[in-house]
């Protein structure tokens, strides 16, 4: 079989929100806000923004997710994303495969062009492909690079891109900024950038500030909001309370967090699906487990609107496998996990228990002796949603007589007790790339060691080796529809939710506000500064 790919699927092992940084609690600072808010109402045209310290402005050099933010509202991608996910031109203007899948054909736009009024080509596009091929391993698009062998440039607005072999993922790889060759060929440049998104380059001092003003691009009309004003911050912590002074105008939060701040009033909120997703895992080395009747009898105990309202006070979406639902790949049509305990006593009979009401048990006896069910469930000590959610499972397995016991561990053992297979179920989360492929999680035949609870399916592993190569859109729908479905019924894991992230705005702001991760200030081009009176 051919290798997973997992550096391009950057899928992280969550603690983000789940973990001892979520729980931080901001710290006062010394911020006069009366000062502060009196300056930023005289700056009637300026929008602030915020992101970490900068030590490139080269958008593929870069290696931290804010900064990135802030550096796309000057480079355009090669192919976007639209609000299901979904590529689309932009720098492109169309692409096809060829050679089963290796060799993409992209065709740039004419006529589009640099700050500096130079056109973009093809030169620049395979010059940008190359300098994430020689990017270091912690820049945030060098993953895009690590199955591509070659590129080819063929004229002034075509190019060829030769993949080492046909995956789903390639297409997303190509999201990426587009750099100019001439401009960033010179390392003077690396602060000093040209782009040509909607706002250019105007000054850059190191450690406090980044100035962007609105730029006449050929990509669209010329923003209305004429100057961004970037703050250098330390932490998400100091983004939010900057934000909650008014001395910034949006902040990107974790939906579950914010009961934790106290915002203004006339804060508009933008909310969407992140990228967070949330499960029960199995240890399929254990007998029971096996038995797809007792993995349903457990979906079907698992309170989810409760833990929805309750865990992350209605900040999450429901979900049926690993696909983000808010992608055009999602199929809607795999019925949700359903809270039903009769439903989980029948799946119990069906695997040969039988309950007694008396002791509250679920037992069966064969040639070993009787046997009740029992599990031990692992989540880190450092999340309190991970444990609120084992508690609440626990609870329901106990009406149905199955035992439980918590294993709360600090997320060091946790991982150690994970890839020892040390547990019988464990609450997880991950972290996902744009690209939807989760065979590391299931498949029989994995290098990078994340199936932590050994599932092995044949049928599985061939419809996600059949999600894996498809290329095409409707290849790879249909794809991924049957692998949905199908993991929605074998259940190697109990799909729970995708967590809700949202971009917070100050009420003077105005606009078509719609984000999506790793794109969270799409259309700024339309915002526009008002009164937050007014509003």
């Amino acid at each position: 079989m051919r290798k997973v790919i997992a550096a391009v699927i950057a899928a992280v092992f969550l603690l983000t929100a789940c973990s001892a940084q979520s729980e931080n609690i901001v710290q006062e600072q010394n911020v006069d806000s009366s000062e502060q808010q009196s300056q930023y109402v005289k700056s009637s045209n300026i929008l602030t923004l915020s992101m970490r310290t900068a030590s490139t402005l080269n958008p593929l050099a870069n290696t931290d997710e804010s900064v990135d933010r802030i550096l796309r509202l000057m480079f355009k991608p090669l192919i976007d994303l639209d609000s299901n996910l979904k590529p689309q031109p932009c720098i492109a203007e169309s692409w096809f495969y060829t050679d089963g899948g290796t060799v993409l054909t992209i065709n740039i736009k004419s006529g589009l062009t640099w700050h500096d009024g130079n056109e973009i080509t093809a030169r620049d596009v395979v010059y940008s492909i190359d300098t994430i091929i020689n990017s270091s391993e912690d820049t945030v698009y060098n993953k895009c690079g690590q199955n591509i062998l070659r590129t080819r440039y063929i004229d002034r607005y075509t190019l060829e891109v030769v993949f080492n072999q046909p995956y789903s993922g390639n297409i997303y790889s190509m999201c990426f900024p587009v750099v100019s060759e001439n401009n960033f060929s010179s390392e003077q440049n690396e602060v000093s950038p040209v782009g040509s998104g909607p706002y250019r380059f105007v000054e850059f001092v190191p450690a406090q500030e980044l100035i962007l003003e609105a730029a006449a691009n050929s990509f669209g009309a010329t923003p209305s909001i004429s100057r961004i004003e970037v703050k250098m911050t330390t932490d998400s912590d100091t983004d939010i309370y900057s934000f909650s002074q008014q001395i910034t105008d949006c902040v990107i939060v974790d939906e579950t967090d914010m009961g934790r701040y106290d915002f203004n009033s006339s804060t508009k909120k933008y909310s969407y699906t992140d990228n967070y997703y949330e499960f029960i895992g199995f240890n399929f080395n254990n007998a029971d487990l096996q038995d797809k009747n007792i993995r349903k009898a457990i979906a079907s105990a698992v309170p989810i609107d409760n833990i929805i309202e309750s865990v992350y006070l209605s900040n999450a979406v429901k979900t049926s496998s690993p696909v983000n639902p808010s992608s055009y790949l999602y199929n809607n049509n795999v019925p949700l996990i359903r809270y039903d305990l009769e439903e989980a006593r029948s799946y119990l009979t069906a695997a040969g228990y039988t309950y007694d009401n008396v002791n509250n048990i679920s037992y069966k006896t064969d040639e070993n002796g009787t046997h009740e069910l029992s599990f031990r469930i692992l989540v880190n000590s450092e999340s309190k949603e991970r444990y609120q959610i084992a508690s609440k499972l626990s609870d329901e397995l106990k009406t149905i007589g199955i035992g439980t016991t918590i294993e709360s561990v600090d997320y060091s053992t946790y991982m150690s007790k994970l890839q020892s297979g040390d547990f019988d179920m464990f609450i997880g989360g991950w972290k996902l790339s744009i690209d939807p492929y989760f065979g590391f999680m299931f498949h029989s035949i994995s290098n990078d060691g994340l199936n932590y609870g050994s599932y092995s399916n044949s049928d599985v592993d061939a419809l996600i080796d059949a999600a894996y190569t498809s290329v095409n859109e409707s290849d790879m729908i249909s794809a991924y529809s049957n692998l949905e479905a199908k993991i929605a019924d074998e259940l190697p894991y109990i799909s729970l939710l995708f967590r809700k992230s949202a971009l917070l705005v100050n009420g003077r702001i105005n606009g078509n506000f719609e984000p999506i991760p790793y794109d969270c200030f799409r259309n700024i081009e339309t915002w526009t500064i008002g009164s937050s009176a007014e509003n």
